[in-house]
């Protein structure tokens, strides 16, 4: 990106990477509402969909930049998340 410059010093000291070992995962991906089959639709329990969204706010300038009146780069306030 434009007008980002390299890490260094101590922003690599204090970037870190974590790896981990899973025993096991799960995860349920789709599209569309759920399809479960019609017995399942007979528990009496809630069924449904809990929509999660990932949108990007405002930006925030940070409070200890040497001129704080600078208005963020065209880039930034244009920044959309692709669809997946």
């Amino acid at each position: 990106m434009g007008g980002c410059p390299a890490a260094v010093g101590l922003e690599v000291k204090a970037t870190q990477v974590v790896r981990l070992s899973l025993a096991g995962a799960r995860a349920k991906v789709r599209t569309g509402p759920p399809s479960d089959d019609a017995a399942a639709m007979e528990w009496p329990k809630w069924a449904g969909v809990l929509p999660l969204r990932l949108t990007a706010g405002r930006p925030e300038p940070d409070a200890r930049m040497a001129n704080p009146s600078l208005c963020p780069p065209a880039y930034v306030g244009a920044y959309r998340r692709r669809p997946s």
